[in-house]
């Protein structure tokens, strides 16, 4: 991932990648730039461990049941309606629903179709075309969208806290090696990891019962009520 060139976005990077140069012992920067080396690598680690913990989806860049229109695509000579999937998606699959059903997808990149990119492909069908426009469940990437970044300040906080953390541990144990070091920096990881998952859960009110998306009417058990006088 390439540095930013833009200077709010630059602004917004330069604390987490001095947070990561502190942690190897380097002086912060005041500025971000392709010339050093240590400053390059620190935004390329952010970015690549961004992309890793956002592809393991999580509710701020889950979407659920969108329509996605079909596209014009020529194969061969002959045109095709398909489902184009942007390179920021991880994942796609069908919604559950009657439309739906007795389908499976998956995302697959096909070369000879013009344009050439990533398309939804009907496994039911051998497939990429489609015959009707689905409703699909995305997780997708959390970017700068004229930019194509991934700056830790477009996620919630407690996302951005674990993944500076991760970012720093793996950075320190590339750049120093000190396996000392590498213990107190993964039990912190560790430690805002949990914090980010109980944020997770309490953002998405997640039940043992399984409830479907949109479906949780189970009430827990509030020993207040219980206590109530009349």
């Amino acid at each position: 991932m390439t540095l930013p060139t833009d200077t709010t976005e630059q602004s917004q990077a330069l604390p987490f990648i001095n947070e990561m140069l502190a942690v190897v012992g380097q002086a912060p920067v005041n500025s971000v730039e392709d010339t050093n080396q240590e400053v390059a690598i620190a935004w390329n680690t952010l970015g690549r461990i961004s992309k890793e913990v956002q592809s393991e989806g999580w509710t701020f860049n889950k979407k659920y049941d969108l329509e996605l229109a079909r596209t014009d695509v020529t194969v061969a000579g002959a045109t095709q309606k398909r489902v184009a999937v942007s390179s920021q998606v991880v994942q796609m699959d069908l919604t559950k629903n009657g439309t739906n059903l007795g389908r499976d997808v998956s995302i697959r990149y096909d070369s000879s179709s013009s344009p050439a990119g990533q398309y939804l492909y009907d496994l039911s069908k051998n497939t990429f075309e489609f015959t009707y426009d689905p409703r699909v469940d995305v997780i997708e990437l959390v970017t700068n969208e004229s930019t194509n970044a991934y700056g830790l300040h477009f996620l919630p906080k407690p996302i951005q806290d674990y993944i500076l953390a991760r970012g720093c541990t793996f950075f320190s144990n590339r750049a120093v090696g000190s396996g000392e070091q590498y213990e107190i920096l993964k039990a912190k990881e560790d430690e805002l990891k949990a914090m980010a998952l109980e944020f997770e859960c309490n953002q998405a009110d997640f039940t043992f019962f399984g409830h479907p998306q949109g479906g949780n009417y189970y009430t827990s058990y509030e020993p207040y009520k219980a206590l109530s006088r009349y």
